[in-house]
């Protein structure tokens, strides 16, 4: 797994993640440990679901995810 200092997650990592909204490019979001974390391609669910996802990418300010 890769981590880039001081997020709390790591690409290849499976969390549980409460959507919180929608992003301004339509990906839905939620927080881990403060952390924002983008749900790409995800039209089945809506806010407030709680969902597994993978990370796939990991930024200074966010990450990336897919639903698994």
């Amino acid at each position: 797994m890769m981590n880039i200092d001081g997020a709390p997650v790591a690409v290849g990592e499976h969390i549980k993640l409460q959507l919180l909204g929608t992003g301004a490019k339509g990906d839905l979001y939620g927080r881990h440990k403060g952390f924002v974390v983008f749900v790409r391609d995800v039209k089945t669910t809506t806010p407030q679901d709680i969902i597994m996802v993978e990370v796939v990418e990991v930024k200074e300010r966010c990450a990336f995810a897919k639903k698994v």
